[in-house]
């Protein structure tokens, strides 16, 4: 059985071992992790989009290069709401 890409994903994230001991680095990775999960369930929710429209729609090309990814997990989160929202109307 052909696997789903996004549960490959899911699995090789999950079973890579932090490359950086450092605590900053291995928290920056989980919100990467969580990043990239809703990136995952946005893809799949509006599978007629382009990549470059998801980027630019959830405002990833937009702000600081230097934003940790905590913040972007909140700004991604926040956009997926107002999406969720918007369809439920």
């Amino acid at each position: 059985m052909k696997q789903n890409i996004f549960d490959w994903i899911s699995e090789q994230l999950k079973s890579k071992q932090n490359i950086y001991k450092g605590p900053i680095e291995a928290e920056r990775q989980k919100y990467n992790i969580k990043c990239l999960e809703i990136i995952a369930e946005v893809i799949k929710t509006y599978p007629d989009w382009t990549f470059r429209q998801i980027i630019t729609n959830f405002g990833l090309l937009d702000g600081n290069l230097r934003e940790e990814s905590n913040a972007t997990l909140g700004h991604l989160r926040t956009r997926k709401k107002q999406y969720e929202e918007t369809i439920s109307r």
